[in-house]
């Protein structure tokens, strides 16, 4: 089992496939299923649980959970004060969603896995919603005084 202890505005819509956005060249906020929901770019899904995933927000055309943003591989040592998504510069998700492309998820298989296992030797990336039902335990602590 791997550990992960740390580690708006709507756009235009994208076509779909087997329930995940597809991703073609510039990633861009989309809308799935229905009009109203906006896919994370990261978890590439709309309604999912917000204890697990967190709210949705976006910013220059990119849209993403509160969590898979916190959870995404590299992406926290770029998180400011303001601005962004929920502080994290759009130009820096944008290269973490780039590198995500070439991950499968080792639950549902499908590509754009953002979070890898922290635990050494483990080679396993994921979907934050698929980490539950992966075994996966992801803890976030913030800062530590």
């Amino acid at each position: 089992m791997g550990t992960h202890g740390l580690s708006g505005q709507l756009c235009q819509g994208l076509t779909t496939l087997r329930g995940h956005p597809a991703l073609p060249g510039a990633h861009r906020c989309s809308r799935l299923l229905s009009p109203s929901s906006p896919v994370c770019m990261l978890c590439r899904r709309a309604r999912v649980d917000p204890d697990i995933c967190g709210q949705t927000s976006a910013d220059g055309g990119l849209c993403a959970h509160r969590f898979c943003l916190f959870f995404a591989n590299g992406l926290l040592k770029w998180k400011r004060p303001t601005g962004g998504i929920f502080g994290f510069p759009p130009d820096a998700i944008q290269h973490t969603i780039q590198l995500a492309d070439q991950k499968r998820c080792f639950v549902c298989r499908g590509k754009g896995a953002a979070i890898s296992c922290a635990e050494t030797g483990c080679e396993r990336s994921f979907h934050l919603p698929c980490a539950e039902k992966g075994e996966c335990v992801t803890q976030y602590f913030g800062q530590h005084r």
